[in-house]
């Protein structure tokens, strides 16, 4: 189930890479070898954070030269939870015979005996619709809510079903640390609240740091689990050096809080940029950042790949143009710089470079 993807140059080596993420699985890297891609999930040393990854955005979040990435998940605020120690499991099987799978969620939750083993995550009743045997096996609710996953699936049952885990639940920053290395380290305790959809990376204070907005919620959970609606947009302001910290409502001026999905940044005919937020079955929201800046944006070609920004004070920033970015969602290809830019260098997907006259 692949949620977003992104053509990123993630090792700094001119050639695009591939960046996706999907549910039951990990941010996974794809290498641009030059005649393929390969996956080198295996070395990033991330492989195993496994989890219901929905988008992905990008940026050089610590000024050092390469692209970091931040990847929206399901968040904390739910049922189901999963750590690498006790990570959240799905079985499917045609265990009626009636040719069809039957899936089945299991997390982990403290037994009667005080132990923790995992649980399903469907009632009984949902069970029961799927695999009517289960009513004959738990004839009663409390029999029922005893039964963990070894009681409802028999190590006969477990051979050759198909088998899912998922072990980090939590929307997450992902800092390049070069050759193909990763550290991944979770956002702030106030992005967890529900699942993270729409993201995008902008310098909104004009601090000369990249900064989040994000949007997210989900209306579409099982009625057992209910809305996952605890989120109502967010700024996070960048530090320049990988962290981030929640503004409030009153200073970003930004609160979406409906079942935002997708998010992009539009510029104006008249300079500015304006935000754009989706909401399923809502209004569109927008918002104009409307701050006093003499920063100046650049236009980009159809082909253009990426930007090299070299600036007085010696610093290097790197910014990559997307065709999509984040989830279902496509912001103007552009890109905007303050003062202090000293030279400016834009390649192509074919590498070609050319500097920009910033007369």
């Amino acid at each position: 189930m692949i949620t977003d993807a992104l053509w990123s140059d993630f090792d700094n080596d001119g050639k695009i890479d591939l960046v996706i993420t999907g549910e039951w699985m990990p941010v996974t890297f794809f290498k641009n070898t030059g005649t393929g891609f390969k996956n080198i999930n295996s070395s990033t040393a991330i492989g195993n954070h496994v989890g219901w990854w929905n988008s992905l955005t990008a940026g050089d979040f610590d000024d050092d030269g390469d692209i970091d990435y931040v990847a929206g998940n399901l968040g904390s605020n739910s049922p189901f939870k999963a750590t690498q120690d006790e990570p959240m499991f799905v079985y499917a099987k045609d265990l009626d015979k009636n040719g069809k799978p039957d899936p089945m969620v299991f997390c982990y939750i403290k037994a009667e005996d005080g132990s923790r083993k995992p649980f399903p995550m469907h009632t009984r009743d949902d069970l029961i619709s799927a695999v009517n045997e289960i009513r004959k096996k738990y004839p009663t609710y409390k029999s029922f809510g005893k039964a963990s996953l070894t009681e409802l699936w028999s190590p006969t049952e477990q051979e050759r079903a198909i088998t899912f885990k998922a072990t980090d639940m939590q929307s997450s920053y992902i800092e390049n640390k070069g050759n193909g290395q990763f550290e991944i380290k979770p956002l702030p305790l106030e992005t967890q609240v529900a699942p993270i959809y729409g993201m995008i990376s902008q310098d909104i204070d004009n601090d000369g740091f990249l900064d989040l907005i994000l949007v997210g919620n989900d209306y579409g959970m099982e009625p057992g689990s209910g809305r996952h609606d605890a989120f109502m947009g967010l700024c996070l302001k960048g530090s320049g050096a990988g962290t981030f910290t929640p503004m409030s409502f009153n200073t970003s001026g930004f609160f979406v809080n409906g079942d935002a999905k997708g998010l992009a940044n539009i510029r104006t005919a008249d300079g500015k940029n304006m935000l754009v937020s989706t909401q399923n079955q809502d209004s569109i929201k927008t918002f104009i950042n409307d701050r006093n800046t003499s920063s100046h944006w650049f236009t980009v070609k159809k082909e253009d790949a990426y930007a090299e920004i070299e600036y007085s004070s010696n610093k290097t920033k790197k910014i990559e143009f997307y065709y999509g970015s984040t989830f279902l969602s496509q912001s103007s290809r552009g890109f905007e710089v303050g003062d202090g830019v000293k030279k400016i260098t834009i390649s192509d997907f074919r590498g070609n470079k050319r500097e920009v006259d910033l007369k």
